[in-house]
């Protein structure tokens, strides 16, 4: 029975090496001057990179982690004699412990929402009126009402954070996310 439970965990941790291997790609590839000249492409790997990174990050804490409880089982197996010691080792194995049953549990939700299409950017935007006065604020409104139809066209999320209207309709300043 045991080896049936690590099984799906040394899959998982496969997986997520392969990832961890993929943003290393993706940094080498970035540092050389062909994609460097190539803002197309070098877009492209940022957002991958990007997108990877919020699985790759945890994974690379929750092996801190293992790591650390690794090296404190070993501390006890090493001091048999000093009791202190392997009291602060007892310590450590519990706190890594659950530090690393946290971070599985947010790359498993992270790994789903990929999977499910659920993973979903958000943007803030901030919309100010420059010089100009009136018309400023007036373009300043024209630019919300376009970000709020492209929003709409795409169905994507909007949600108003702020915004200070002028008496003639316009904003002196208006701040939204975007979510989608």
């Amino acid at each position: 029975m045991a080896g049936e439970k690590s099984k799906p965990k040394q899959t998982l941790a496969a997986r997520l090496g392969q990832l961890d291997k993929r943003v290393e790609e993706i940094d080498a590839l970035v540092g050389l001057p062909e994609v460097a000249s190539d803002p197309a492409r070098m877009g492209l790997l940022m957002r991958e990179r990007g997108r990877l990174m919020r699985i790759v990050d945890p994974y690379r804490k929750w092996r801190a982690a293992r790591q650390a409880r690794r090296e404190a089982e070993e501390l006890i197996a090493l001091e048999r004699d000093d009791k202190d010691l392997a009291s602060l080792a007892r310590t450590e194995i519990e706190v890594q412990g659950q530090i690393e049953q946290r971070l599985l549990a947010e790359i498993q939700g992270r790994l789903i929402d990929r999977e499910e299409g659920t993973d979903a950017t958000r943007i803030i935007l901030e919309i100010r009126a420059g010089t100009g006065g009136d018309e400023a604020a007036l373009f300043a409104r024209d630019l919300y009402q376009m970000y709020c139809r492209f929003a709409d066209a795409r169905t994507w999320r909007i949600e108003n954070l702020s915004a200070s209207p002028t008496s003639l309709g316009g904003f002196k300043e208006v701040i939204f996310a975007l979510e989608g």
